[in-house]
């Protein structure tokens, strides 16, 4: 696409994001923003925190279904 051309290497990831969303590529910055916090919240905990790290496994388990689907969505659009 030749709108991803704009990409510039000192972008931040939340102009990347906002770009990716105004191209309608993703639905929502924002929620690629709260899968980084899954992300981290799932890195960060140990062991001895069971319940927690059991939450940070289901958080991260509904995060995937959804990027697959985002994956999907973007493989529809590069494939045209």
């Amino acid at each position: 696409m030749k709108e991803l051309l704009e990409y510039r290497d000192n972008m931040s990831l939340r102009d990347v994001l906002n770009r990716l969303e105004k191209l309608e590529i993703i639905d929502s910055a924002q929620e690629w923003i709260e899968f980084r916090k899954v992300r981290n919240a799932a890195t960060h905990e140990y062991p001895d925190n069971e319940d927690e790290v059991i939450e940070a496994i289901n958080n991260m388990l509904a995060a995937y279904k959804k990027i697959k689907l985002i994956y999907e969505n973007i493989k529809k659009i590069f494939s045209n």
